[in-house]
Parts: structure tokens; sequence; C-alpha cells
């Protein structure tokens, strides 16, 4: 069945109000931004992202936006994004993480050319300053991730802040575990590939 976009965009929000502005900006820049579905889950933050959000609505009809009543767990968030999403792909989008303008674009080219692989990821750089971009930013750091295989998710979780992953997966594993405060992206990636035969 073909998806209604080509990507989308999960974000998590709790007292990311002086973040959401600048994600949203960087989101829409994307080489695919045409393409892109932006959905926000905001878990009774105490700031005032909703009206910011919604004056990004009123120019833009790819974002969706959805408060719940109590605060939840990041995977509990991330799973009411999924069950939403109507993007061939999904990744999550971090408030405070900054995107190479095409940075979805060669993600999805991965995943577009290699038909066996389920999950893209990539290096990425730290930098100590809020709301840079990534074509202005002051670097601190630098984390380059290593090729996949099994063995490295023995010592933990290598695959960064903004992974890509075929949305279909989610009907073969299901959500993510969202009794994880912490980790529960890493037990998902450990578990698919230990049943990616499933899915492929």
């Amino acid at each position: 069945m073909k998806k209604e976009y080509l990507v989308s965009a999960i974000i998590s929000v709790y007292k990311a109000e002086k973040f959401i502005k600048g994600k949203l900006d960087d989101l829409l820049a994307q080489t695919i931004g045409d393409r892109l579905e932006i959905i926000i889950i905001d878990s009774e933050s105490p700031e005032n992202e909703r009206e910011i959000i919604r004056s990004y609505q009123e120019k833009h009809a790819n974002i969706i936006y959805e408060r719940t009543s109590e605060r939840e767990s990041i995977y509990k968030a991330w799973n009411r994004g999924i069950q939403k999403a109507r993007g061939k792909y999904i990744t999550n989008a971090n408030c405070d993480d900054r995107l190479r303008p095409d940075a979805f674009e060669i993600l999805v080219d991965e995943l577009d050319n290699n038909q066996d692989v389920a999950l893209v990821y990539g290096d990425f750089y730290i930098t100590g300053y809020p709301n840079m971009t990534f074509n202005d930013h002051v670097r601190t750091g630098y984390s380059l991730k290593p090729e996949f295989s099994p063995e490295i998710m023995l010592p933990g979780c290598h695959m960064g802040p903004q992974p890509m992953w075929r949305s279909d997966v989610h009907i073969f594993l299901g959500l993510f575990d969202d009794e994880y405060r912490s980790c529960g992206d890493y037990e998902f990636w450990s578990y698919g590939q230990k049943t990616h035969a499933a899915f492929r």
C-alpha cells in the first residue's frame, strides 16, 4: 500500500519551549520537507510549546499535534506517534537535535536502495550550545558510529540519536515497550536484529 508521506518524524515534547521553534524550522528545511510528516506528542508539558506549534500548523498541513492528559514515557509518546504515522519510514526527532539539510534524503536513499535493511543511522557532531544549526554551530565533539553487526549491540546502543527505520517493522515486531524509562529503543533494536528474517 502506498504511504501518504515518505517520512514521519515523531517529536516527543516535554519542557522544550526553547527548542521547539528551532526544531520545526530544521525539519521543514529538509530537502525532502515536502514529503515529510511531523507528528508532535506533547506529554503534558508545563511550558508554552502548544502555542508555538499551533502557529506552525496554520501554515503547514503536514504537522500533527496531540497533547496527553498526563506525563508519559518517551516510548509511550513514540508509540502514539507511530500509530498515527502515514510515512513509509519513521524517525524520532529529538527537540534539541539539528540536522544537515539533506540528512533525511541520505537516510531514505539508503533504505530505498537496500531492501534487506530495516534501519539506518549515521555519525553526528556534538555542540554544547543550544539552538545552533548544523551549518552554523560550534563543535565540541563528535561520534563516529560503527558499521552494523550483531556484536556491536553487546556493549550498548550504537544507533545514535536519530535513526530511521521502515514503518512496516512495527507490523512484525509491535511497538516499543513503554514500561522503559530509557533504553527502550536499544531493547527494540536488539530484539529486531534477532528476528530480522521475519520482515525481510
